[in-house]
Formats: C-alpha cells, structure tokens, sequence
C-alpha cells in the first residue's frame, strides 16, 4: 500500500476526498473524461453491493470474493484508493478466510465511502 491507500479500518469515519485533477493527470485524460468514467461506475457498483448482500445471506464466498475482486479492479484503475482498499480486505477475507461479519462491516464501510465519494462527483 502506498501512502494514499491506508488501512480501511482507520477510515471509516474520514471523509473521502477526491483529487480529480491530479487523477486525471497521472491517468494522462482530461478531468471530464475521469469524471464522466466514474460517474458511469456508480450503478455497476450498487449492483455489485446488491450481489454481495445476496451471496453473503447464502454464505455464497466464492461469489463475495469474485465481485469484491471486480470492486478492488475498478477502485484501483479509478485511483479511488480508500475503497480499492476497503475492496481489497473483502477481496482477501472472502478469498481466504470467510467471516461474514467482518466482510459485512468492510460492506458497510465501503457503501458509507462509496457515498461520500459519490457525492463530490454530483
């Protein structure tokens, strides 16, 4: 992890702060393009939010740890840092070590950054 990517746990209640204009630049596109991708990401992700409520009430793991991978996926190439790393505990407890509560709280802290990130995008 770099210094941008902290330890989900340690952020739950900071609020998520979005830097487009330094995103843009290292992503080499022009700021309304980023904004205009990230903005199209939000109703795949509340989809995927959606699956992973649903696998999680089967104990369906296997399916948590496919969709959080998708989420750790588009946070990163997005540089949406906290939540790639919210995404990626998910990602690795599901792969790894199922705990369905610990996978619902990283769920919850993500939808609550996921919403504060949102937010800066409207």
């Amino acid at each position: 992890m770099n210094k941008d990517q902290e330890h989900p746990s340690q952020n739950q209640d900071t609020p998520t702060v979005i830097n487009k204009a330094e995103i843009s630049e290292k992503l080499r596109i022009p700021q309304q393009v980023y904004e205009r991708i990230v903005r199209n990401s939000f109703e795949p992700t509340y989809q995927d939010m959606k699956e992973i409520e649903g696998a999680l009430v089967k104990e369906d793991y296997e399916t948590v740890h496919r969709i959080a991978h998708r989420l750790k996926g588009t946070c990163g190439n997005l540089r949406l840092t906290i939540l790639f790393a919210i995404a990626q505990e998910m990602n690795d407890i599901a792969k790894s070590n199922p705990n369905k509560e610990r996978i619902v709280q990283l769920l919850n802290q993500f939808r609550v950054n996921f919403e504060q990130m949102k937010k800066s995008f409207e």
